[in-house]
């Protein structure tokens, strides 16, 4: 049985900019290849494996679960959290309990997938503010950023949130297995 946590609509940007609304226990399935590109301006200063970006201002007021955040932290394992204390820090890379788990980390955080990247391998973490309020985008972009343990296997993902209407949009451009890894 699946429980809907959060009531959202996920937008698929095709050529046209045709918009899906998904409901619950929805799936959708075809054909669909785009290539993601790191719209972002800044790149992170991340270099070591399972680390917490700084602490990054989003540039406008983004709802989660119904509260209000300016800020946020990226984690180099493909998320991003609004519990600004783990900025600078661990992030772990270990799934071994169901999600979201209170007490446990990651808590109120966006997972782009989470997983074992290494951002000290390779690839880049990009991030910005774009637009013209009150229609601003934060987005947030893996790029090519190397599995853990397997090291050619690359991912590359994108978050974006909007302001306003606080939609949440995600990208996977690449997602590979490391079944060597960690079983």
């Amino acid at each position: 049985m699946k429980y809907l946590l959060l009531p959202f609509a996920i937008l698929v940007s095709i050529s046209s900019y045709g918009q899906i609304i998904i409901s619950n226990d929805t799936t959708v399935c075809g054909s669909y290849e785009d290539t993601l590109h790191a719209l972002s301006s800044i790149q992170s200063s991340m270099s070591s494996d399972d680390m917490h970006d700084v602490l990054l201002d989003i540039g406008f007021t983004f709802n989660f679960y119904g509260l209000p955040y300016t800020q946020l932290v990226i984690s180099g394992n493909g998320y991003i959290t609004f519990d600004t204390t783990l900025a600078n820090t661990y992030s772990t890379w270990v799934i071994g309990t169901p999600i979201p788990n209170p007490g446990q980390v990651p808590e109120n955080a966006i997972m782009a997938p989470w997983q074992d990247i290494n951002t000290g391998a390779g690839g880049a973490v990009y991030y910005g503010m774009t637009g013209i309020a009150p229609n601003r985008m934060f987005i947030v972009t893996w790029c090519e950023v190397p599995m853990f343990s397997c090291t050619s296997d690359l991912h590359t993902s994108q978050v974006v949130l909007y302001e306003g209407s606080d939609k949440i949009e995600m990208h996977i451009q690449d997602k590979p297995l490391c079944s060597g890894w960690n079983s």
